[in-house]
Formats: C-alpha cells, structure tokens, sequence
C-alpha cells in the first residue's frame, strides 16, 4: 500500500491533509474550552512570525549548511565553469538612423 501510495503523490498529499483536518477537528472536541478565547490580531502576527522564523532556520538553513558541509551543490556552479552560453557574439553597429528604422 505505501509504494502504491509513493507512486501516487497527489494521493498522498489530499489524504494527509484529510487526516490532518480530522485530527485537528479531533482535538478541538476533546480540549474544548468552556469560554472562546479571542488573542489579538497583533498577537497572532507576532505567532506566525515566531513559526516561519523557527521553520526557515530549522528546515531551509539546516539543509543548507548540511549541502554545504558536505561540499555538495543542487544548481551548477556558474562561477568556477565556464559553462555552454546560448548567446552569440555580435558586431557592434553604428546607431545611425537607417538602423533604427530597420528596428521595427
């Protein structure tokens, strides 16, 4: 059933987020307060900071330094090769009325 699950990914993705909606939906029922609790809308900005915070230097940055400390890079390295160009030498031509009309 995984690998049928692993070869499907958008299967996957819709069934983990069903899961977690029914769990969240789950926990809600069980820890419910006998009050609503309403946080301001400035302390809820300051939460959702804190987790992209806390979630860039513990997934993006560790994974980062992890490539890095193994010497291992995901894009070429266009500094060190001189890798194949697309672009073609051209002459350079006087800016002369007769070119500029042949522009358009």
């Amino acid at each position: 059933m995984t690998k049928w699950l692993l070869e499907h990914p958008a299967i996957m993705v819709f069934l983990c987020g069903l899961a977690l909606i029914l769990l969240s939906e789950l926990v809600d029922r069980i820890f419910e307060l006998p009050f609503q609790i309403k946080l301001p809308k400035r302390l809820l900005a300051a939460i959702s900071i804190v987790l992209v915070t806390t979630t860039y230097f513990t997934v993006f940055a560790l994974t980062a330094i992890g490539f890095r400390a193994r010497g291992r890079r995901l894009l070429p390295d266009f500094r060190k090769n001189n890798p194949k160009t697309y672009w073609t030498e051209r002459e350079k031509t006087e800016p002369t009325l007769d070119y500029l009309k042949r522009q358009f």
